[in-house]
């Protein structure tokens, strides 16, 4: 059940409208909401020319179309709650939406395409229409989800006794690089992400690896000597891996004494963009040289088809 949406406007000002509420302070009440559904899928199917069917090309899911219905009452007069709207939906700009459900709150941007309120009637009405490009719902509460292959074991315990004063026979704790880690992705649809590695010392020619268990299905490889073509420097001690692998914002650089340096050559031509999917997935690592100078996080938000 939807509880409430909240919209935010691009100067940061926000109304909460709960579906519960009879007469709140805004004065707006929503009778109608369409557009939080699954975005209808764009197939594209090349039609056999002189036999039944046809072989499929393509799929892409278009833009969201968002439009509210909203009903004004005399919590101020009718006038000041219609013009409350031109405020929080201004035409041609850019706002948040949020729905809060039973079990989620997930939200998207958009832009307002139009606001058409209905002034000469008995119930004044309003119908909002919002255009978002991203067609998917992401996750109000966890914006980004971080995992880290590099942990720390911790080993420290009380009580305790050395019992020994020649030997280190305590260790308060143990750092251990994890090379591979599976993790259960809970949204609706394919996402990309962003690879992290961080070097604490050389490492040569790295390879990403997204695993199943019948073997690896996508491959990146990092030819890291191409750095040093670029830099004058091979990749080392204090330097940031950094590959996006997200629709359109496809990338690799290097992060390198405070700037950031497009590396995207390193990439092999045989490599392919490693994305996350819904359920089970296995991510792992590995490098020609130097391995255990090498630490990896992997930053993703998690997306929704519908609330």
């Amino acid at each position: 059940m939807i509880k409430s949406v909240t919209i935010i406007n691009y100067r940061n000002k926000e109304v909460k409208i709960t579906l519960t509420e009879a007469d709140p302070n805004h004065g707006l009440l929503i009778s109608n909401i369409d557009g939080l559904g699954p975005v209808k899928a764009n197939i594209n199917i090349n039609e056999y020319m002189i036999s039944d069917g046809g072989l499929y090309n393509s799929s892409k899911l278009g833009i969201r179309n968002i439009v509210l219905d909203l009903i004004f009452t005399w919590a101020k007069n009718i006038e000041d709650t219609r013009q409350l709207t031109y405020e929080y939906f201004p035409l041609k700009r850019k706002l948040t939406f949020i729905v809060e459900t039973d079990n989620r709150t997930l939200y998207t941007e958009g832009y307002v395409e139009s606001n058409e309120p209905v002034i000469f009637s008995d119930m004044e009405t309003t119908r909002i229409s919002i255009l978002c490009p991203d067609p998917y719902f992401h996750d109000w509460n966890e914006k980004d989800t971080l995992i880290n292959f590099s942990t720390v074991e911790s080993l420290f315990e009380f009580p305790f006794d050395n019992n020994s004063i020649d030997e280190d026979l305590i260790e308060f704790g143990k750092i251990s690089t994890i090379r591979e880690v599976d993790f259960d992705y809970k949204g609706d649809a394919t996402i990309g992400c962003i690879f992290k590695f961080h070097c604490i010392g050389h490492v040569r020619n790295i390879s990403l690896y997204h695993a199943e268990a019948d073997g690896y299905n996508e491959e990146m490889i990092f030819n890291t000597d191409a750095i040093e073509s670029l830099t004058g420097q091979p990749l080392g001690a204090g330097d940031d891996l950094i590959i996006n692998t997200n629709t359109g914002k496809k990338s690799v650089n290097l992060y390198r004494g405070g700037e950031y340096i497009n590396v995207l050559n390193v990439l092999n031509k045989t490599s392919q963009w490693i994305n996350i999917y819904k359920g089970y997935n296995a991510l792992a690592y590995s490098a020609e040289e130097g391995i255990a100078n090498l630490g990896l996080e992997i930053i993703y938000n998690t997306i929704y088809e519908g609330i």
